[in-house]
């Protein structure tokens, strides 16, 4: 309770900064940064890549633009994104994690500069399961300022209607034995209304198989598609994976230094990393770039979704599009695209 408290009142006033346990100038210089020379992460504009030229131009810079644009924005509580963000203390970095944005390839990277190793993704994943790097959250009040004040931050963003394409298929389709289409079955009412009034089972339901003789129904992409965008107002449809990044990394709190792009992903990293925070060497531990499918499974997958529910969509990803540089107008005109080639 005091961690809120104080909290609050930090992002709110300068008012009492001076007791803040001999970190108040730290303090300030968080919450009043310099204006440094921002870099900007994604240097690659190749084929397919949706990214629109103000984040080529400012990276970070265009998360400050975006802020002072929505004052009166609700802003998640500070207590819940220092959850999210992954503590590096050897190279003094914190990184704020979501799902769907690559957050496996960069947490390898995490885990081998961390440690000093050279663990596979398959090793990396097997570790995290006995041992997790610290998030912020596990800190004292005064550490966790400390190292709001002075470490390197930054967070990967990705397009919006690539990362729920990307969820619906990984989890929904090609893994169903993780039972996201059972334990969001209730999605289906958004297609079959009765289901929830009638009790009856809907019969636009798609039945899939797994290994042996596993069989599961299928939540379709158009009844997830209908969820996502009630998802803000509906906490039965709502999950990390596809949460708005900025709900969860909140840039309108936290001063972030550098912003990737799941597009463009090893050579942000690279340069991040390289140039910013100053790692040399390590050369093998660092991620190659890979062919893009998000153009692939954005064209198949939301060729069925209506107008009315892109527009929903692009409601409750507006400050996505607005924060990281995307087009929502480009997204259109790619799917306009593909119909013809169809």
């Amino acid at each position: 309770m005091l961690f809120k408290q104080r909290s609050e009142r930090l992002m709110a006033t300068h008012v009492g900064l001076a007791t803040l346990c001999g970190v108040s100038l730290l303090v300030l210089i968080y919450i009043f940064p310099p204006d440094p020379h921002m870099k900007q992460a994604s240097r690659n504009q190749s084929a397919g890549i949706t990214l629109d030229i103000k984040a080529h131009l400012a990276g970070a810079d265009l998360l400050k633009e975006h802020c002072r644009k929505s004052v009166g924005r609700k802003e998640a509580p500070l207590s819940e994104v220092l959850k999210s963000l992954i503590v590096i203390d050897k190279y003094k970095v914190l990184y704020c994690r979501t799902g769907k944005t690559g957050s496996w390839t960069t947490m390898q990277l995490l885990y081998n500069l961390e440690l000093g190793t050279n663990m596979s993704r398959r090793e990396v994943r097997k570790f995290a399961r006995e041992k997790r790097l610290p998030i912020l959250s596990d800190f004292s009040e005064e550490d966790i300022w400390l190292r709001l004040a002075t470490y390197k931050k930054f967070l990967v963003a990705r397009n919006p209607l690539e990362r729920l394409a990307s969820v619906w298929s990984g989890f929904f389709v090609t893994y169903p034995v993780y039972g996201w289409n059972e334990k969001y079955s209730s999605m289906m009412e958004t297609i079959c209304p009765e289901m929830k009034t009638k009790k009856i089972t809907c019969n636009k339901t798609i039945e899939i198989k797994w290994k042996g003789n596993q069989t599961h129904q299928l939540v379709p992409f158009k009844a997830f598609a209908k969820a996502v965008a009630a998802s803000a107002n509906r906490t039965e449809f709502q999950n990390q994976h596809w949460k708005p990044i900025s709900e969860i990394c909140s840039p309108c709190q936290i001063h972030y230094d550098f912003v990737g792009h799941m597009e463009n992903l090893a050579e942000d990293l690279n340069t991040f990393f390289r140039h910013d925070v100053g790692v040399v060497g390590r050369d093998n531990i660092f991620p190659q770039r890979k062919p893009r499918i998000g153009d692939q499974m954005l064209h198949k997958d939301f060729q069925k979704v209506s107008i009315e529910d892109m527009n929903n969509l692009y409601e409750r990803y507006k400050d996505e599009y607005g924060f990281f540089g995307y087009s929502f107008e480009n997204d259109l005109q790619r799917l306009a695209k593909a119909s013809v080639r169809k």
